[in-house]
């Protein structure tokens, strides 16, 4: 039994997966000294292929046999020389895909009058929905299962600021959500 792709050599003949059945007769080679006659059938071990399908964050990657794959280069096969049984060679399939990037912003009312009440959406990118928290000058107000277009009343005062603290996608919770540079 040999490895895939592998060949071997008696009397001469090369024996691989294009002639992997035959006869050759060894001259003196028998105890006696008398000729023998070999019959000869080549197999080969199953191969060692294995398949890595996940699916990352936009900004994660694996890194297989000394490659990197991340979203640029998502797709290949790695041969692991000797890695497999019996030392034959084995082969990695990389098959990944990407979560789409989510973005949070917070937009609203642009001019209100001290003391009025102003109501600020929460808009988001990708899939959610979305935990959030967010910040009313220094006070921190979470909320969850929030879509796209959810909105809260905030009363204006002089010095009224508003911010996203941290935003999570539900459904992607390990994936960053991409949040507005102040």
């Amino acid at each position: 039994i040999l490895c895939i792709g592998a060949s071997i050599e008696i009397n001469g003949v090369v024996y691989d997966s294009g002639n992997p059945v035959g006869m050759e007769t060894l001259a003196g080679a028998a105890s006696t000294g008398c000729d023998s006659t070999v019959n000869i059938t080549v197999s080969y071990y199953p191969l060692a292929d294995s398949l890595i399908q996940q699916t990352l964050c936009q900004n994660e990657f694996i890194t297989v046999n000394g490659t990197i794959y991340d979203r640029n280069n998502p797709t290949g096969s790695e041969v692991l020389s000797g890695a497999a049984q019996r030392g034959c060679d084995s082969t990695v399939i990389v098959d990944l895909s990407f979560i789409q990037e989510a973005t949070a912003s917070l937009s609203g009312d642009t001019v209100v009058c001290l003391g009025d009440t102003a109501t600020i959406f929460f808009n988001f990118t990708g899939a959610g929905p979305f935990d959030i928290i967010y910040a009313v000058n220094a006070n921190t107000i979470p909320l969850t299962g929030l879509q796209s277009g959810a909105s809260v009343a905030v009363v204006v005062n002089a010095t009224t600021t508003l911010s996203l603290v941290s935003v999570v996608s539900t459904l992607n919770p390990t994936c960053p959500v991409l949040l507005p540079s102040s």
